[in-house]
């Protein structure tokens, strides 16, 4: 799934069990996308998730501070 959002965002939601949307339905903060699955190479179910802007894959980490403040792979 690929979410257009304002001002030259995407948000990829990859690997789902289930799906929720169509093709160019609008949705809504809160709305259900879909299941988390185990589609493709996957050893496990997960989701993947990807940010971009404009033709650049960015790390959310940089945008959405309370992913920051749970990485658990970041040195302390």
């Amino acid at each position: 799934v690929i979410i257009s959002h304002p001002l030259g965002y995407f948000t990829v939601y990859s690997h789902c069990d289930s799906l929720f949307v169509d093709e160019r339905m609008k949705i809504y903060k809160g709305d259900v996308i879909g299941t988390v699955g185990q589609t493709g190479k996957a050893s496990a179910p997960h989701l993947h998730f990807e940010l971009w802007y404009n033709d650049s894959i960015i790390d959310p980490r940089n945008i959405i501070n309370k992913y920051g403040d749970l990485d658990v792979s970041k040195e302390w």
